[in-house]
């Protein structure tokens, strides 16, 4: 798999601890379409033709757990959980409502590890800049 040197440079600035959602935002400025960092039950009320972003899947009321992300280009949604094999919950597929939603099956983190922000980041910045 081939990695855009910009990629590299965004992981080996991250912080080597759990991303906060600041984190996250700060380092996702410069990916395209980025939307915005949400707790899975405090998504926008209307997804855009084209974006992208970052949602933990813990509620607003609680600290969050474990971050994932989505690309949507019209009709064409991608979830990314660096867990691998596991299906967008409820509340993402409401919101991918009128969306083919793909999924990855390849695990990319371990249970017992806390990059899953880094790993969102680094799919969001791959996903955007694959041509380059």
């Amino acid at each position: 798999r081939i990695i855009h040197r910009s990629s590299k440079k965004l992981i080996k600035k991250l912080p080597n601890r759990p991303l906060t959602n600041i984190d996250i935002q700060e380092h996702a400025r410069d990916i395209p379409h980025f939307r915005g960092v949400y707790m899975k039950d405090q998504l926008p009320r209307k997804p855009k033709q084209i974006e992208c972003g970052v949602v933990n899947l813990d509620d607003s009321k609680n600290e969050g757990t474990h971050w994932v992300a989505y690309v949507k280009v019209s009709d064409y949604c991608e979830y990314f959980d660096s867990y691998g094999d596991l299906k967008p919950p409820i509340e993402l597929m409401r919101y991918f409502k009128n969306c083919r939603v793909y999924y990855n099956y390849t695990r990319y983190q371990n249970f017992n590890t806390v990059n899953c922000g880094h790993l969102c980041l680094e799919y969001l910045w791959k996903f955007w800049n694959k041509n380059v």
